[in-house]
């Protein structure tokens, strides 16, 4: 509904009700970085709002689903077709040679950070309801410097993974060249993938 008056010549607009974007845009600015919030490393709002649905954005700051947060944020990073976070990690790590902040968070840190948001969201959306302290299950903790941000419940890359093996074969790998055979290594896309045809594949042993 409009409302629309003149005062001395002075014409003026109230608009009494909002369109779902409209009533959505804290929501989705609170899950794509706030004062008190993350973003997502070099993937702004605007690129966001593209592909956000309304639908999929109401969750935050009313406790909905946000189950389909992870199919936006693999969106997002231009891994759709991936059914979990992790795999969308992985795939962006192997085969882009992503550095770490370019990838998509880990799923530990993805639920905390939804956490963040919808506590946030909630806070401005109901700004005259009691909510309910930051406790851990939220992604808070209490030190003795004061309330805490829980990031994760995971390290950004398996401890295994720190060091990284690489064979670089070109051709066949075979345990003359192969420094992944040498050292009792299965050849995983993260490592390698020029050669043509491995005998060393990680997929020919699952």
């Amino acid at each position: 509904m409009h409302v629309k008056w003149r005062t001395k010549g002075y014409k003026r607009i109230l608009v009494s009700s909002r369109g779902t974007d409209v009533i959505l845009l804290l929501s989705f600015h609170d899950f794509t970085g706030y004062d008190t919030t993350s973003s997502f490393s070099r993937h702004g709002k605007k690129k966001c709002w593209k592909t956000t649905n309304p639908l999929l954005v109401k969750g935050i700051g009313r406790d909905g689903d946000l189950s389909p947060f992870v199919q936006f944020v693999c969106h997002v990073y231009g891994t759709s077709e991936q059914p979990t976070i992790n795999y969308a990690r992985l795939q962006l790590f192997s085969k882009a040679k992503k550095s770490l902040e370019m990838l998509t968070p880990t799923t530990g840190a993805l639920e905390f950070h939804l956490a963040h948001s919808n506590h946030q969201a909630k806070i401005r959306l109901q700004e005259h309801t009691h909510v309910p302290f930051p406790t851990i299950e939220i992604g808070w903790t209490i030190e003795q410097s004061g309330l805490q941000v829980i990031w994760t419940r995971m390290p950004p890359i398996p401890d295994a993974c720190l060091e990284l093996v690489t064979c670089g074969c070109r051709a066949k790998c075979g345990p003359g060249q192969c420094t992944c055979l040498r050292r009792d290594l299965t050849c995983i896309p993260a490592f390698v993938s020029d050669a043509i045809s491995c005998c060393n594949s990680y997929g020919q042993y699952t």
